[in-house]
């Protein structure tokens, strides 16, 4: 089902639409996602993509009417290899505004981009929380993606739910990009935060930001558990902040995988 983006002329590389067909691409779930996923979503792509020239932007829907997602991969992406993959959340649900700020990045790192369109603010963690891991397990299943190298991030809410879903599944994701997200502080106080050992996290933020100083305490408390951090500001206030930000950041993410002597996973035929 096409859409409208901004991204059909001046960004390079295929979208994909991912549709919900059959339970199979969540055999690949691991331990700690919760069972009732598999009772509640299905999430397979089936591929139809575009050249360069008339690409277009394709919503995906479930089997549930609430997963919706749109996949994007890089023009000449090596699909033989696994690649990074970030998950990425809007506040309005909104899958284009991810990628017409994460796409960028893709490009320049190689990274495939899963972009959520059924996540938006009042979504409560235990929602979000099926719909997301079930849309990494189809990823791990059907895409050239490394499952050690999975990333979540967003603006605002789309930041903060990224953490929500570390603190409750650390074992399926490497790090994070929040953009002028702070940490829930009910959920920390029930759930705790995991330690960084191995993980790395990206603030994006400014000082025109409302949630800038909560971001700071954020960023001094993940520091403390042990996780790899990077400070990077831009102008602006509470908003997206422009796609080489992201760009700064996907590199900077590769670069902390590296010293843990990383391979390129090979995709089994």
């Amino acid at each position: 089902m096409q859409v409208e983006s901004e991204l059909t002329d001046h960004h390079i590389g295929w979208i994909f639409e991912a549709t919900g067909k059959e339970m199979e691409s969540l055999r690949t779930m691991r331990a700690a996602v919760p069972q009732s996923c598999f009772l509640l979503f299905a999430v397979l792509p089936s591929i139809i993509f575009s050249p360069r020239a008339d690409a277009k932007t394709y919503r995906g829907v479930g089997t549930s009417p609430e997963t919706s997602y749109v996949i994007y991969i890089p023009d000449k992406l090596n699909l033989k290899t696994r690649h990074p993959c970030m998950v990425g959340f809007d506040p309005g649900g909104d899958a284009t505004a991810v990628l017409s700020h994460m796409s960028q990045a893709c490009d320049d790192n190689g990274w495939i981009l899963v972009a959520s369109n059924n996540y938006h603010n009042g979504c409560t963690f235990e929602q979000t929380d099926l719909f997301i891991a079930d849309t990494i397990a189809s990823a791990i299943r059907t895409l050239a993606v490394d499952p050690t190298r999975i990333y979540v991030g967003g603006l605002s809410g789309g930041g903060q739910v990224s953490h929500g879903f570390i603190q409750k599944h650390p074992e399926l994701i490497r790090g994070l990009v929040t953009n002028c997200g702070m940490i829930n502080q009910d959920y920390l106080k029930e759930n705790g935060y995991p330690s960084g050992t191995g993980k790395a996290v990206v603030f994006l933020t400014n000082p025109g930001d409302f949630r800038y100083k909560e971001i700071a305490v954020d960023c001094r408390m993940l520091k403390g558990r042990g996780w790899t951090t990077s400070w990077m500001e831009f102008p602006g206030n509470h908003e997206w902040a422009p796609p080489k930000y992201f760009s700064a950041a996907f590199k900077w993410l590769d670069k902390q995988a590296a010293p843990a002597n990383d391979q390129v996973v090979k995709k089994k035929p």
